[in-house]
């Protein structure tokens, strides 16, 4: 597990304990709507909100993977963990930070510290619009996703309104060949840049 992977999960106590509500994002993504709307979202009283993973959910694959990895349950879903609302003093006072961090040393997860996230979480978190965290499988509108009615037309209402772009995977920013039509015509990705790991804090 990488350092900045580390270092999101130790987040509750790098950051000082008058910090309730924090929002995580990786970063290889681009917000492209006023990110104050992602942080008015009602949590519901879940740790954390986040968005969940298409690539993941439309692979019968990577599903059975999951459930075989960590006894993944549909009824939790699995979220992708680049764009996490989390609500500190849940993450706080449960100990998340340290029983994934713990999860991810102990097992051997295809995806990580986001597998292990999702095991530890255990279904408590609050699924956000799926334009909050548009992924490859989304903005590309893979085969699996075309062939399901549901997470089709949500994944087509997505590329309509795009709220955060994440190039999660191997294929980055860069690759301005790899990018649809929809996605360069949506943000000016030639021109910008990427700052390292943002964070948006609320006080008590």
């Amino acid at each position: 597990m990488s350092k900045a992977a580390y270092l999101r999960l130790m987040i509750g106590d790098i950051l000082p304990n008058d910090i309730n509500k924090v929002i995580y994002l990786d970063v290889d993504l681009v917000v492209c709507k006023d990110i104050k709307e992602l942080w008015q979202v009602d949590m519901h009283d879940h740790v954390l909100a986040a968005v969940p993973d298409y690539g993941i959910l439309s692979s019968k694959k990577s599903l059975a993977e999951k459930h075989k990895s960590f006894g993944w349950k549909r009824d939790n879903g699995y979220f992708n963990s680049g764009v996490l609302v989390i609500n500190l003093v849940k993450w706080r006072e449960q100990g998340y930070g340290a029983n994934v961090l713990n999860a991810s040393q102990t097992h051997n997860f295809r995806h990580h510290d986001q597998d292990a996230l999702n095991m530890v979480v255990d279904g408590n978190w609050e699924p956000l619009d799926l334009s909050w965290n548009v992924i490859p499988p989304v903005y590309e509108l893979k085969p699996a996703i075309l062939m399901c009615t549901q997470l089709r037309k949500n994944a087509i209402k997505a590329n309509k309104n795009i709220g955060i772009l994440h190039w999660a995977g191997r294929k980055k920013l860069g690759s301005i060949n790899y990018m649809s039509p929809l996605t360069v015509s949506t943000i000016n990705i030639q021109k910008m840049s990427l700052t390292i790991h943002h964070f948006l804090l609320e006080k008590r």
